[in-house]
């Protein structure tokens, strides 16, 4: 069972992308910071978004 999800631009945090998905009928979001070496998700660094979307995937 895979979950879908979608990338988007935050307007109430400036610097930020927003992560959606659905988890069953819920829909949740979390925020994805973006640095000069890459990304900050779950206060984990990622040099590429690919990684990122794996790490997501896995937990």
């Amino acid at each position: 069972m895979r979950t879908v999800c979608c990338f988007g631009i935050s307007d109430e945090h400036p610097g930020t992308f927003m992560l959606a998905y659905i988890r069953s009928t819920n829909p949740h979001h979390e925020y994805i910071g973006l640095y000069p070496k890459g990304f900050r998700f779950r206060k984990k660094d990622f040099d590429d978004i690919d990684r990122l979307v794996s790490y997501f995937q896995k937990h």
